[in-house]
């Protein structure tokens, strides 16, 4: 028979070494999540999340238990991105830091009609968002990553009547002010390529996308100094970073770019 009473609490025992330790806690939980979802309201994912709060110098180690009990009080409600402010301060009381650090990533559907045709299929995107709680700043973010055509405008230029494309995925993470959706993310990304990528397309919908990327070559740095320009004028959207690899359909290895915007992503790695 297990005696409660008379059970050590080892993790509020003296530590050894007297040091704070900036973000301790678990990592790779998967749980069922309902996301907020623009067109139908919630989206169930499987999402991966990673919590960690800052340690005490005097404290040995922390309640991991105490992550996985405040995870499942928020799974089966709407989680939302102002979810993320509340359920970070809700881990900073239960564990008794002054930090708390938390990410959820998972795959977000999204249905989209072919472009001619108008046949509806859903695209799958890797997503998620996080936050941070410093004392009582709170930082939120959220990640997208999307699957565009690229067509080399080189290529173009030096070629009779053809151009070398390929697919190429473009990621961003966005610290917000205020309510954005995925889906404004995504579309953002998509109108950044020279052509979108779809699910389900007819003859007449590859015809038209093929001669549409060959109408707008772009380069992955064009890709990414158009995204650019896209997120710093959307009003809800502080610091960014962005970047797109393309993989190169005639040469042997992939193309890269990237920018970032403001400071968080740096002072982040500092909790």
């Amino acid at each position: 028979m297990v005696n409660k009473e008379k059970m050590k609490d080892v993790q509020d025992s003296p530590a050894a070494q007297e040091e704070e330790l900036h973000r301790v806690g678990i990592r790779d939980f998967k749980l069922p999540l309902l996301v907020a979802d623009r067109a139908n309201d919630t989206q169930p994912v499987v999402a991966t999340a990673n919590f960690g709060v800052n340690l005490d110098k005097n404290q040995r180690g922390a309640h991991l238990s105490r992550f996985v009990e405040l995870a499942e009080d928020y799974r089966r409600s709407r989680f939302t991105l102002h979810s993320v402010g509340e359920f970070l301060r809700d881990m900073r009381e239960r564990l008794e830091s002054t930090n708390a650090y938390a990410r959820f990533d998972f795959d977000y559907f999204m249905p989209k009609d072919s472009p001619l045709s108008e046949k509806a299929a859903l695209v799958d995107f890797n997503c998620g968002f996080g936050g941070l709680l410093v004392e009582d700043k709170v930082n939120i973010w959220i990640r997208t990553e999307v699957p565009v055509t690229s067509l080399c405008p080189c290529s173009k230029s030096n070629s009779e009547g053809g151009a070398h494309n390929q697919r190429a995925r473009v990621k961003t993470r966005a610290v917000i002010d205020g309510m954005v959706w995925l889906e404004e993310m995504i579309e953002l990304i998509e109108n950044s390529g020279s052509s979108q990528v779809y699910a389900l397309l007819k003859r007449e919908d590859e015809a038209y996308l093929t001669n549409e990327a060959y109408e707008n070559p772009k380069f992955v740095e064009d890709i990414v100094r158009d995204l650019s320009a896209s997120l710093k004028e959307h009003e809800q959207i502080k610091d960014f970073v962005a970047e797109c690899v393309s993989y190169e359909s005639i040469h042997n290895h992939n193309a890269y770019a990237a920018t970032r915007h403001g400071t968080f992503w740096d002072r982040l790695e500092e909790f």
